[in-house]
Parts: structure tokens; sequence; C-alpha cells
């Protein structure tokens, strides 16, 4: 079974988030930040600290996956 993890990157750190794959699949799909800031939130790391977002999945069958969702480091 695959492992998906939502990794964000804060000013001080990052924190790591569980995801479902269906809460994966509506973050990958959504082109706006609303959902994916109601997950970062509801998790207790504030909005304003973070710098950037990506979904992060390891498969025994199909190794490892990373999708970016937010960069604002640059």
């Amino acid at each position: 079974m695959a492992s998906i993890e939502l990794v964000v990157g804060k000013v001080d750190g990052f924190t790591v988030i569980p995801l479902t794959r269906a809460w994966a699949s509506i973050l990958r799909v959504d082109k706006t930040v609303d959902n994916l800031k109601s997950i970062v939130v509801s998790n207790g790391v504030p909005w304003d600290k973070v710098i950037y977002a990506q979904i992060e999945v390891e498969d025994p069958d199909n190794g490892f996956s990373i999708t970016n969702l937010l960069d604002c480091a640059g």
C-alpha cells in the first residue's frame, strides 16, 4: 500500500501531514489553494509561514513521486 504525505515547508522547518488517496487527488486537480490552506491550517500550521507544499507518494510497486502544489521560496 502506498504512503501518501503532504510535506509543508515553513520558514522554521517542515511539517508532514498524512493524506488519504482521495485528498491527494483533490489537491492535485484543484487549481486554487483553498483546500490546501484548509488542510494545512487544520493541522496547526500557520498559513503565513508556509513557503512550499508538496505531495510525496512512496509506493512499493511504482517507487517514489513528488507533486509540487505550492512554491513561494523563490
